[in-house]
């Protein structure tokens, strides 16, 4: 078995920004989850939906976290936090323990009164869960470029509201376009093809659709 003991603020801070990321598309079961694992001292959640790719991760307060992994489905995650909560102001300990098998996971609360007993075991997502560090390494690596690209509004979405202040890197019109907050949170987005050859085609003559409109200064009052 692993185990792994986290606090219920700790967990809901880890993959709150990455379950948004996650699949809708049950055809894709792997892709309907968030993926996490330990690394060192750092607790990584993963999430993809074949278009946008986040990574988010946490730090063991007292060191290493111990060797854990589990592609955990997201409603299966909301389930956990809607069930273990913080309770009168007070964080509420968590273990997890997954199945020798790695079909499910045990989550019981420790140490509260009105929840010391309570364990509920929740499925697992067994399909691999898609290689996405090359990915990213691959973004992080490559040179930044002067090109235009378009995001789809629908994409942009569900960045995390928790940034102070999220920065984009963009590499070429095709590639995914990077973001972070330069601590804890990196991921892609697939940037939408603005004409046939992939360039940036009419949105060259942004600077002429709109200048007029931005130099006609409102009127100090309307005109009757």
């Amino acid at each position: 078995m692993s185990v792994l003991n986290i606090s219920v603020q700790q967990l809901r801070e880890l993959v709150t920004p990455t379950i948004p990321f996650a699949s809708t598309d049950y055809t894709l079961p792997a892709l309907n989850a968030v993926q996490i694992h330990s690394r060192g001292p750092w607790l990584i959640a993963t999430a993809t939906d074949r278009f946008r790719l986040i990574m988010h991760r946490t730090k063991s307060p007292d060191g290493n976290w111990p060797n854990w992994s589990a592609s955990i489905p997201t409603a299966t995650l909301r389930n956990i936090l809607a069930t273990f909560k913080t309770t009168r102001g007070l964080d509420t300990d968590l273990t997890l323990t997954i199945s020798d098998d790695g079909h499910t996971i045990e989550v019981a609360a420790v140490g509260l009164m009105d929840m010391s007993a309570a364990t509920i075991t929740y499925p697992l997502e067994t399909s691999a869960f898609p290689k996405v560090s090359k990915i990213l390494t691959k973004a992080l690596a490559a040179e930044v470029s002067d090109t235009q690209v378009g995001l789809s509004p629908a994409l942009l979405r569900d960045l995390p509201k928790t940034a102070s202040t999220l920065r984009f890197k963009v590499t070429s019109p095709r590639d995914p376009v990077l973001f972070t907050d330069g601590e804890n949170l990196v991921g892609c987005i697939m940037p939408k093809r603005l004409s046939s050859d992939g360039e940036v085609g009419s949105i060259v003559s942004l600077d002429e659709a709109w200048t007029d409109t931005i130099l006609a200064d409102a009127p100090d009052k309307a005109v009757a």
